[in-house]
């Protein structure tokens, strides 16, 4: 076999000059790096001899283990920044035979040193040299990066509801409502005047008053699809970058562009980038609850097709979080559970016992009902909203619960 050993590669690892890529995703500079806290002492000799068998594995390598182990497989010089694309072991050695140093988080951005033949990347990591599997590990080319992110929209100005309003044709309440937001709802603004915003609406213009929103940025554009964060997710300002906050398990992300590795969303107020393989996707027809603001939504694709107040479960049997699946549909069932037997029109379950149904035993929902008279963990909805749902929905519909 012919063995390739780069005595620049080796100098550099001596040295401590190749390290761990910084938050920004790049290397600047490479001359400020501490040295190894114990000198490495190199026999010259020992570079130009090949070592015909398998080095001895320690749990703590030593400076001469490192040298060994390049000496030991064909591999390709590198100074490229990688990303983790999963949880991946890093390694003693370049094969799941070596013992596992430690374990590294999915989207962590590394600096690779060296590909061996049988792909694995070498890394140096909190002091020490390892290997990472690189069906895990992703090189990032920032050139192929900015031409795909100069095809990404912009921010534009626009308006976010701070509770409950009307969108109406022209700038005064006696005039016709076009829609009404929910608290949160965002929309494009293209003017102010006299107290009024003007918002661009379903390829249309209409006007909010300036009492019930807020000032913000959004995406220009439409959304192109819905996510949610499959565990805490790092929201990013650029591919690769800085972090902007951290977006909790399950939180909904609105795409509006992406690369070859990241979404760009927006998400709970923010715009940034997420990994893609840090979020899973929703489609079809699909219903997200929203138990903080005891909202549910109707999905088509992009399509919104219904916003409701819901009462989710009280404190004592609260609605479990998660993303689940209506599992069958039924007409005119009866819950039973300790102390009540109640007649529903449409009952949809997805988590067990929990599920989607009217509760005609109400007669309001939203706001804080849930916290003193909510239900036993299913999602109570107005009847013409189960209804709804019920037409549109199939055995399969995702149904995602966040907090």
């Amino acid at each position: 076999m012919k063995l390739k050993i780069n005595k620049r590669v080796i100098s550099a690892i001596l040295a401590g000059s190749i390290v761990i890529l910084s938050g920004c995703g790049i290397v600047k500079n490479k001359t400020n790096v501490e040295p190894l806290a114990s000198p490495m002492i190199v026999n010259a000799d020992t570079l130009n001899e090949p070592t015909k068998t398998q080095p001895q594995i320690t749990s703590t390598p030593e400076p001469v283990y490192v040298q060994k182990l390049l000496y030991g497989y064909d591999y390709e010089d590198m100074d490229c920044p990688g990303i983790t694309i999963s949880s991946v072991n890093f390694r003693q050695g370049p094969s799941t035979d070596y013992d596992i140093i430690e374990t590294l988080d999915n989207g962590m951005k590394i600096n690779l040193l060296a590909k061996t033949s049988n792909n694995w990347y070498m890394i140096k990591y909190n002091g020490e040299i390892g290997f990472l599997s690189g069906d895990y590990v992703k090189e990032i080319d920032y050139s192929k990066l900015q031409e795909q992110m100069a095809n990404l929209p912009d921010l534009v100005k626009a308006v976010v509801a701070t509770t409950g309003v009307n969108v109406r044709t022209e700038s005064n309440t006696e005039c016709d409502i076009i829609t009404t937001l929910h608290a949160g709802d965002k929309l494009e603004m293209l003017g102010y005047e006299n107290g009024w915003y003007q918002v661009k609406i379903n390829d249309g213009i209409g006007y909010i008053s300036g009492d019930y929103v807020n000032e913000t940025y959004i995406l220009a554009g439409d959304y192109t699809k819905l996510v949610y964060m499959n565990g805490d997710v790092n929201l990013v300002a650029e591919p690769f970058g800085e972090d902007i906050t951290t977006l909790p398990s399950l939180e909904v992300g609105y795409v509006y562009g992406e690369t070859d590795d990241y979404y760009l969303i927006e998400s709970n107020g923010f715009v940034g980038y997420v990994l893609k393989s840090c979020v899973g996707s929703l489609h079809d027809i699909y219903v997200v609850v929203d138990i903080s603001d005891q909202v549910l939504k109707l999905y088509n694709g992009t399509e919104l097709i219904l916003t409701s107040d819901i009462v989710s479960g009280k404190n004592e049997t609260p609605s479990d979080y998660g993303i689940f699946n209506i599992y069958y549909m039924q007409r005119d069932a009866v819950l039973e559970g300790p102390g009540y037997s109640c007649p529903v029109d449409y009952w949809m379950p997805y988590n067990g016992g929990e599920g989607l149904h009217d509760a005609s035993w109400r007669y309001s929902f939203g706001g804080d009902i849930y916290e003193y008279s909510g239900s036993h963990g299913c999602i109570n909805c107005p009847n013409d909203t189960a209804r709804i749902i019920y037409e549109n929905a199939y055995v399969g519909t995702q149904v995602l619960v966040k907090k």
